[in-house]
């Protein structure tokens, strides 16, 4: 095993934690990224759990499992990710989960980062023009991905282009971010029972005029978002009053 010894004995883990907010993201490709590090007294190992006021809201014996535990000997620094899934999660919400973990410490980005010698997200320029949240109970934010964007509060609709574009560029269920995109509305597939309506028709007709694009015209797609429409960290952001263990 290298020589993991440090001046002051204590190891520094960083961490990515991967949200995925299904639908309509899919588990199964990746989520959307948040990063922090901590200071541990000793060497982390496989199959380490980790728990603490960066993870939970209050004191939980409940941890988050570490993945693909990595020591980097150049940096002397190790790493490591977790995931989180969230079913059934209005899109209103997803903004909030991610302030959640905002203010906790955590921020937009990755430990890969410094690898891929990116120039940094620059995550708290002024967010673009989009008017407050709107504070609506989960049936009210159910209702707003089927409303067309007139009848919608602005911040939803810049909201939803940032997790189009947020899809996109992970590559996580792009022929429903596509449809988003096209339509600016959001559907679940209805029961066998349940009619389709025409905006629904419409909206998996794009699912379907996805499929059928070259990879070229995808990628093109992809691109224009990726240089159109705006980040997430651009508009979310930490509570000015930061969340303590038990508020």
């Amino acid at each position: 095993m290298p020589d993991v010894r440090t001046d002051d004995g204590w190891f520094t883990l960083e961490i990515d934690v991967h949200l995925c907010f299904n639908p309509p993201m899919s588990e199964n490709s990746p989520g959307i990224v948040l990063t922090n590090s901590v200071r541990l007294p000793f060497v982390p190992t496989k199959g380490l759990i980790v728990t603490g006021a960066m993870f939970n809201d209050r004191p939980d014996t409940m941890g988050v499992y570490l993945k693909d535990l990595t020591w980097d000997v150049d940096r002397r620094v190790f790493m490591a990710y977790t995931e989180q899934s969230y079913g059934c999660f209005p899109i209103l919400y997803v903004a909030q989960e991610i302030r959640f973990w905002l203010d906790r410490g955590w921020r937009f980005g990755s430990y890969a980062d410094v690898y891929e010698k990116k120039r940094g997200r620059k995550p708290y320029r002024a967010p673009p023009i989009c008017g407050e949240e709107p504070a609506l109970d989960e049936e009210e934010a159910e209702r707003l991905h089927g409303m067309k964007p007139r009848q919608r509060p602005p911040y939803f609709n810049m909201l939803l282009k940032a997790l189009v574009r947020e899809m996109a560029v992970l590559d996580n269920n792009r022929s429903i971010a596509y449809a988003m995109d096209k339509t600016n509305m959001f559907f679940e597939k209805p029961e066998a029972k349940e009619p389709e309506t025409p905006a629904m028709k419409k909206f998996f007709a794009a699912v379907e005029e996805f499929e059928k694009l070259t990879f070229d015209q995808q990628y093109e797609w992809r691109d224009r978002v990726a240089r159109r429409h705006p980040r997430l960290d651009q508009f979310v952001r930490p509570s000015r009053r930061r969340r303590t263990r038990g508020s």
